[in-house]
């Protein structure tokens, strides 16, 4: 080594000395922070996981067409749901949009629902049998939907 080397490490060894407990502080101080930062990462990865396993879970290639609100016409002023999708659009999707392997109609709204003898407002779905199977779901007690279930 350098005589300029080991003059610098001297210098730095009594410095250390001189103030030992300033540079543990320092030392474990850093080794606090690369800790800590271990711990996000870990803890970013770890959600990054569960958050691509619910993806994974609802159906990667799921693409949803939903009533809109639309401009009421002229004279009536403001905005309204449509409910202009019916089965006969499933049908014509169905036959006329390449790649498609299922389609499942939905129908959904809000409901008022009684629960010892206190009313509630609950949210309902009509679903087809294929609704279980386009978004994953698994059963847990009961039995599936089938064709019987289907109201035309």
């Amino acid at each position: 080594m350098s005589k300029k080397l080991k003059l610098q490490m001297r210098i730095m060894i009594l410095a250390l000395r001189k103030s030992g407990f300033r540079s543990l502080l320092a030392l474990g101080s850093v080794g606090l922070g690369i800790a800590a930062m271990m711990v996000m990462l870990a803890l970013s990865a770890g959600a990054e996981q569960e958050l691509q396993a619910i993806t994974d879970k609802m159906g990667k290639n799921l693409f949803v067409i939903t009533e809109g609100e639309v401009l009421a016409p002229p004279g009536q002023g403001g905005w309204f749901t449509s409910t202009r999708l019916d089965r006969s659009d499933v049908a014509a999707m169905n036959a006329r949009i390449r790649g498609i392997h299922t389609i499942v109609p939905v129908l959904e709204g809000s409901r008022q629902a009684r629960l010892n003898r206190q009313d509630v407002m609950t949210s309902v779905r009509g679903v087809t049998p294929e609704f279980l199977e386009v978004r994953n779901f698994q059963l847990d007690e009961g039995r599936l939907l089938d064709e019987q279930d289907s109201v035309n």
